[in-house]
């Protein structure tokens, strides 16, 4: 069963992070399924809009924990994680929506980040690890001022605590909650509407709003990559290796 699952519904194209017995958490071969799958509803002429979301019971746990040892293990220069190209908002002219169901962790939480709509549900909970870990985050921190206030921000980011709906509700970063059965529902009803728009004019606007930030966030992604290249021959894994329940604390 494919990992990384491509649908359409009318003029919208919906992925599905779908490996539900790890909570979705992302292998080498989902990150470039995931480009794949956004790579080919981009360049779909019938296609308008685009949702996210993950098979129940979560939305995506981040990337696996197997790779995240390899990684501690044999540095990023030796095993190459390909970037998630539509992480970078002006990389892709099409909106998109999450659908976030359940946990919805590091990486994941990257994932969510990108989409231009969010909907949630009680279920929904936030979290990143990776200070925790001792992996300083790059990504994130470079994308998430733009979505939700710093105050908010830095919380998530150092504290490691488990974040729920309300939180997701008050920092900004959920634009609405519903039941955790409608969540899949009102993404594609979202989608929907929006795709029946003339798309010239969506994908203009969509633009407009999110190249006022670009420059500034590639600086600081440059930024923060090569500080954590300085930072790698002190970076290692005790913190994964002692935390054989790693994956149990990420999602219980």
């Amino acid at each position: 069963m494919a990992h990384i699952q491509v649908s359409r519904r009318g003029k919208i194209g919906i992925v599905t992070i779908n490996r539900p017995d790890a909570r979705n958490a992302l292998t080498l071969e989902m990150y470039h399924g995931l480009n794949g799958a956004f790579a080919s509803l981009e360049e779909a002429p019938d296609v308008n809009a685009i949702v996210l979301t993950g098979t129940p019971p979560s939305f995506c746990a981040g990337a696996d924990l197997g790779l995240l040892e390899t990684l501690c293990r044999e540095g990023e220069e030796r095993v190459r994680v390909p970037p998630l190209t539509f992480l970078r908002p002006t990389a892709m002219r099409k909106p998109t929506v999450a659908a976030i169901n359940g946990y919805c962790v590091g990486e994941g939480f990257a994932l969510a980040l990108a989409c231009d709509i969010r909907i949630g549900g009680p279920s929904s909970k936030f979290f990143l690890p990776e200070a925790n870990l001792g992996v300083p985050a790059v990504t994130i921190p470079s994308l998430i001022a733009r979505s939700i206030p710093p105050n908010f921000a830095i919380e998530l980011l150092l504290t490691g605590d488990h974040l729920d709906v309300d939180w997701g509700m008050r920092s900004g970063f959920l634009n609405h909650v519903v039941p955790d059965e409608d969540i899949l529902a009102r993404a594609i009803s979202m989608a929907a509407a929006i795709a029946e728009k003339p798309p010239e004019a969506v994908q203009l606007m969509r633009y407009l709003v999110h190249a006022s930030f670009e420059r500034e966030i590639e600086a600081l992604l440059e930024d923060g990559l090569s500080r954590r290249r300085d930072l790698r021959p002190r970076l290692t894994s005790p913190p994964l290796a002692q935390s054989s329940g790693a994956k149990d604390e990420r999602c219980p």
